[in-house]
Order: structure tokens, then sequence, then C-alpha cells
């Protein structure tokens, strides 16, 4: 072989350097990367040791890489051995390693959304409805802080409705509210739709009451409690005017779950809803 001028490095060097170089920032972005998720996402690293390990490795290279070659010839010789019967394939590798970064991304994004489909599926179709006691705690905390009020919470017999229920009931009664239980499953002999809903009836009359904005009516009072606990009903109905008065009847209606897509489709049209009831009731 003939040798190089000492001011430059030969071809091979050249070649051996930015594969180096190369597979270096490739690996260290390899390893890093979960870092940055978890960072941004605030869930926990799977595995520190691989992203420590991955990392060394990629630095590693970095450095060889930037103070190639080496001083002892052995070493130099053993490495141009390994890359020089490669080096026309250096681009293949590259797409290799890049594409090992865009699967390090893309396959566990894919995954969690799977994931999440599946634990929603669960806690939709499967899972027992629940109120949490941060939820029970949000919703008596509010209630609270307002004039109390009654309520009347409809279910029929059935084991997972009822307990659902009754963690509404924990959680109006410690707001103060007066709650009653009617167990027909009906709203006044009308059917009780599915899922969670909201009912209230009242006189039709033009109210004698006027509105208080400090003391907000029962219906009102409802929803925002219901709202600050992050508890959707899926539906709402209303006859007459909440003026405050004994005249007026509010329903919390706990039915059976809503077992088909209607619930997603229907949802920004109930959420709309609630806004509208609350916004008349309040006015």
């Amino acid at each position: 072989m003939v040798d190089e001028p000492t001011t430059g490095l030969s071809l091979t060097d050249r070649l051996i350097a930015g594969i180096l170089l190369n597979i270096g920032w490739i690996v260290m972005l390899i390893g890093l990367e979960p870092v940055g998720a978890s960072l941004i996402t605030g869930s926990k690293l799977s595995s520190v040791w691989a992203v420590i390990i991955i990392t060394v490795i990629g630095l590693a290279a970095l450095v060889a890489g930037l103070t190639w070659p080496p001083s002892n010839p052995e070493t130099r010789e053993l490495v141009a051995s390994v890359v020089e019967p490669v080096s026309a394939y250096s681009g293949w590798i590259m797409i290799g390693l890049v594409s090992v970064l865009w699967l390090v991304n893309f396959v566990p994004s894919i995954q969690g959304r799977q994931i999440a489909t599946i634990q929603s599926d669960m806690t939709r179709y499967v899972l027992p409805r629940h109120l949490s006691e941060k939820q029970v705690h949000q919703i008596s905390e509010f209630l609270a802080q307002h004039d109390p009020k009654e309520i009347t919470i409809v279910s029929p017999i059935d084991e997972e409705a009822s307990q659902y229920a009754g963690e509404f009931w924990t959680a109006f009664t410690d707001g103060g509210w007066k709650v009653h239980r009617d167990v027909s499953g009906t709203y006044s002999n009308r059917p009780l739709p599915e899922g969670l809903s909201i009912d209230f009836r009242g006189s039709n009359g033009p109210s004698s009451v006027e509105p208080d904005p400090k003391h907000p009516n029962a219906s009102t009072l409802l929803v925002r409690a219901l709202k600050e606990a992050h508890v959707e009903p899926e539906s709402a109905g209303s006859s007459g005017v909440d003026d405050g008065s004994e005249h007026g009847t509010l329903s919390l209606g706990i039915n059976h779950r809503r077992m088909d897509d209607g619930v997603l489709q229907s949802k920004k049209r109930e959420i709309e809803r609630l806004h509208k009831l609350e916004t008349e009731q309040a006015d």
C-alpha cells in the first residue's frame, strides 16, 4: 500500500471516519429518543440501562470518528479490514439504521394507541362505572359552597347501576344536598335513557322568582359539579323553569350503560345540550 501524505487522511481513513460518525449520531439518537419522549409525556423509562448502553456505544463511535485514525497501527488495520469489505454497502447500512430509528419511534406509538383503545373499550363496555374518591370529593366540595338543594337519583334494580348511584349519593349528601332514591327505573313513567342522564321537571308558567347569580338553581349546580369532576352525562332533558322553588324536581338517572357507538357520535350534541340547559337555567 502506498503511504498517503501526512498532511491528510487516506481515502480509507476518510471512509472509516465518515461511517463511524454516521453510525455514532444515529445510534445516539436511538438511545436518547426514549429520554426525550419521557420528558415530553411524563412517562417512565422502561429500561434506563438500555438507554445508557446504547447512548455510550453511539458516543464511542462519534469519538472514534472524530479522532480517526488511531495511534495504534494494529487497531487501524483491524478496523480497516472490517470496514473496507462493507464500504460498498455503507449507504444501505445507513438506511437500515435510520429505519431502526423510525421503528423505535413509530412502533411504540402504534402500540400505545392500541393499548389506549383497548383500555377505553374495557372501561366503556366491561368494567363497572365508578366515581373515584377524588371525583366524589370534587362534586361534594363544589356543592358545599352553595345553598343545599334536593335531587332524586333514579336507577333500575341493577347491581352495577346501584353501586354507581351509591357513589353519587355519597357525593351529594357530603355536599349538603337532600337525596331521594327511586329504583323504578323511570322518570315519572317515562323511559329512563341509557347511561347517565339529567332530568328536570318544573312549572310551565312564567317564574315568579328573579334569578340570583349568587345563588344558582339546582340544575345549574348539578351540571357544574359534574363538569368539575369531569363526569359527562349521556343525555339531559328539561320541562319548565327551574326557578329554585319547591315545585320543580331534579333527577339524576343512572341506567344500564350504553353499549353502542351512538354515545360517541352524539357526544358533541349532548355536551351542547348540557351547556344550553345550564345557560337557560342560569338566565
